[in-house]
């Protein structure tokens, strides 16, 4: 999707090394939606679960913890594009960098989280709130360890076998906590459950990592040391991007009520479902990225050729945020305790296009070796929302009884600041004419597409939903933001899946034993 049609965008390389490339990127996102799909569709069932069993309030709770968990994992999961670019450009250093990530990943999560808990105590936050948010670190630091082994099969685009250890990790998950909250199991059931299949996610990120006979693990100091040097900068993009959500938990439950806290994290559950695709396509382009960096004009169109499915499903997932916002949480998590969540939801919509077009561009940016001035930005874009945050949840919580809104108001601020920074950051002329012209195809296609979508709003969700969807198809086909040749090898891949999976993209004799 996304190829490029014309021709002064053609690069060197022959039509075929082309047509290979465009397979491969399209190869590797199949597998990454694969594993999304299920994952996110295990994770909407566990999730509805958890707010109709434990209401608005203790779901708050559940989010706060795991705000708090995932703030502390920033530090363990320090440094992956770094890793991934790297072992895409050598695949025989993968098992350096692996012994390295492992011995962080290992070291890093009772400290990060002793810091995380004490602030947390240090708000005055429940006791049982900060012992359920230890258990949680504890019980995911497995999962850190196996998604060290995930990076180095993205960065040898082995994308089925990073999805295999995710969705086992989520079956996993829900196979164990749905039966305990039907018998009465709280929170702590819960995390129980999360930390057993922490564990066999690892043991199967190790046995693939073993039968793809790729290097073996090695503990080298000195990589461990340009792991924590060179992971430095995408550390202070990863401590902004996620220590926002976590400073938007802990003002939201100072600043409002328990149950503004619960409509805002059921919210959050779709959107963070519906900005899934960009992370795919971006995670899916990076390896490549990385590899074309030292060639601006191939460099160029790669970028391009990413960026434009990236506009296609970032409008389609905000037009369909703002017209089916209301369906989703009533399906969901039911409007008895959560309706106010729909209007989080609906004003997220422009939220989530930003995200999509960040990502890809914050990628880049890392490919292109220009991280340090991205990750100012984004702790600019953090003291921003923050300060937004102080301001805006309290106004919302006393004008609208509910703060979340005011949390969805300073996260547009915020990613408008991110992506005017990436514009004026990312190499000159990625950003040309072309692009441009993508992005005004879209908005008007995502235009058409909300206007038809508001007339036919009084249809049942059944009609008018499939409906919306192929108004806004038929009008990105029909501005040219699809062709034919991007469809025929969308079915090419997906007939193909594991058969076009078998081999990794990296250049022969660039291997070493990591065939």
């Amino acid at each position: 999707m996304g190829g490029v049609s014309n021709t002064s965008e053609a690069i060197a390389p022959p039509s075929s090394a082309a047509t290979a490339h465009r397979e491969g990127v399209a190869r590797n996102a199949f597998w990454l939606v694969v594993g999304q799909a299920i994952t996110t569709a295990l994770a909407i069932v566990l999730s509805a679960a958890l707010g109709r069993r434990l209401g608005a309030a203790d779901f708050g709770v559940y989010y706060l913890i795991t705000s708090i968990a995932t703030f502390v994992f920033v530090f363990v999961d320090w440094g992956p594009p770094q890793v991934v670019r790297d072992v895409a450009r050598s695949p025989a250093d993968a098992g350096r960098w692996l012994g390295a990530t492992v011995i962080w990943r290992t070291a890093t999560p009772f400290l990060a989280g002793a810091f995380a808990i004490g602030i947390a105590w240090a708000l005055g936050y429940p006791a049982r709130t900060l012992a359920l948010g230890a258990v949680l670190i504890a019980a995911m630091t497995p999962l850190g360890l196996a998604r060290a082994h995930g990076l180095v099969f993205r960065a040898v685009e082995r994308m089925d076998d990073d999805a295999t250890v995710t969705v086992s990790a989520k079956i996993l998950t829900v196979a164990v906590a749905l039966p305990a909250l039907a018998l009465g199991g709280g929170l702590g059931s819960v995390i129980a459950a999360q930390g057993a299949a922490a564990v066999v996610a690892l043991v199967i990120g190790a046995a693939i990592y073993r039968r793809r006979r790729l290097p073996r693990l090695t503990v080298d100091l000195a990589t461990v040391r340009a792991l924590f040097w060179g992971g430095l900068p995408i550390l202070t993009m990863s401590l902004a991007a996620y220590g926002q959500t976590y400073v938007d938990s802990l003002v939201l439950a100072r600043l409002a009520s328990p149950r503004s806290v619960g409509w805002y994290a059921a919210a959050r559950n779709f959107i963070g479902t519906l900005i899934a695709p960009a992370t795919i396509l971006a995670t899916a382009s990076y390896p490549r990225l990385s590899r074309l960096a030292a060639d601006p004009e191939a460099f160029r169109v790669e970028v391009r050729a990413a960026l434009r499915p990236i506009l296609v499903l970032g409008m389609l997932a905000g037009v369909g945020t703002w017209l089916f916002a209301d369906l989703a949480i009533g399906l969901v998590f039911g409007r008895a305790h959560f309706s106010p969540a729909i209007a989080i939801l609906r004003l997220s919509a422009p939220v989530i296009f930003l995200y999509f077009v960040d990502v890809l561009l914050g990628m880049a940016i890392m490919a292109a070796g220009r991280e340090r001035r991205f990750s100012a930005v984004k702790v600019a874009a953090v003291v921003i929302g923050t300060v937004l945050d102080i301001l805006l949840v309290p106004w919302c919580e006393a004008r609208f009884g509910n703060g979340g809104l005011g949390v969805e108001l300073a996260e547009i601020a915020a990613e408008t600041v991110m992506g005017a920074a990436a514009l004026a950051i990312i190499p000159h002329g990625t950003v040309n004419r072309h692009v441009l012209g993508d992005l005004a195809r879209t908005l008007a296609a995502g235009a058409g597409a909300l206007l038809a979508g508001e007339g036919l709003s009084s249809l049942h969700p059944a009609i008018g939903l499939p409906l919306a969807v192929g108004v806004y198809a038929a009008l990105v086909y029909a501005l040219g933001l699809v062709s034919r040749d991007d469809l025929a090898l969308i079915v090419a891949t997906v007939r193909r899946r594991r058969g076009g999976a078998r081999t990794a993209a990296a250049p022969p004799g660039e291997r070493g034993g990591s065939a």
